[in-house]
């Protein structure tokens, strides 16, 4: 949105400067790869099912000397090579996005170099990039907190914060592609997400989902699903 009185904005790259200190539209976070969706939970906290890279991509390196842009995010390092065909697909994810940081695809023109959490050591990482030499390290804003793993291939896309029942305060996650299924997380008032629940009974053998949405007055949910191309009803348990 622009300022009041001023829209409509124009922001087309190249155009607009993000950063400008009087500027009306700014970036919130940033790394975020092909999002399906957007919930602002009641505990105020902003998620987003977020897709991962699949095999075969690139990934840049830094250059040396850094650009004189990369003062504006005070970026030193890590310093990173370019990977090519990376071999591995990225897991899919869901974030709790919180302003300032970053959540893992690269941006060279934001002095964003490192894929997910790069390979800081010889062992298991979280979300770790093993095309990487060992030793890289993560970019200094990637939200590793914040960052929960909605599946492999599962193509996280739609999603809502239920209301009412016995999943009052659950986030649920439509996945599109592996489970084909509605996965639910708990959430604290903190906004981590924990006990990932896949497999439950009335939330599995979809076609195909892509979103969900709830009706609170009922707590009756409507999946679209692009499959069988139709809107299925669930109904809560009495």
């Amino acid at each position: 949105m622009g300022a009041l009185g001023t829209t409509p904005l124009d922001v087309r790259t190249g155009t607009y400067d993000p950063y400008a200190p009087t500027a009306p539209l700014t970036l919130y976070a940033t790394g975020v790869r092909n999002a399906f969706d957007l919930v602002w939970h009641r505990n105020g906290h902003l998620y987003a099912p977020t897709n991962g890279s699949a095999a075969g991509g690139n990934t840049p390196s830094t250059p040396a000397p850094l650009p004189a842009s990369c003062t504006r995010r005070g970026y030193t390092g890590p310093s990173v090579p370019a990977l090519t065909s990376v071999p591995t697909a990225e897991t899919d994810y869901v974030f709790d996005v919180k302003q300032g940081r970053y959540y893992g695809h690269p941006n060279p023109l934001r002095c964003e170099w490192v894929l997910a959490g790069g390979n800081p050591s010889g062992g298991l990482d979280p979300y770790e990039v093993s095309a990487y030499p060992v030793g890289t390290q993560p970019d200094p804003a990637f939200d590793l907190a914040g960052t929960y793993d909605a599946g492999l291939h599962a193509s996280a896309n739609g999603a809502i914060e239920y209301r009412g029942g016995a999943l009052d305060g659950k986030l649920l996650v439509v996945r599109y592609s592996s489970g084909q299924d509605i996965e639910t997380f708990d959430v604290a008032a903190s906004g981590a997400l924990s006990n990932r629940s896949t497999g439950i009974a009335g939330f599995t053998g979809f076609s195909q989902p892509l979103d969900v949405t709830e009706d609170v007055a009922t707590g009756n949910l409507y999946v679209t699903e692009l499959g069988a191309n139709r809107i299925t009803l669930l109904r809560p348990r009495p």
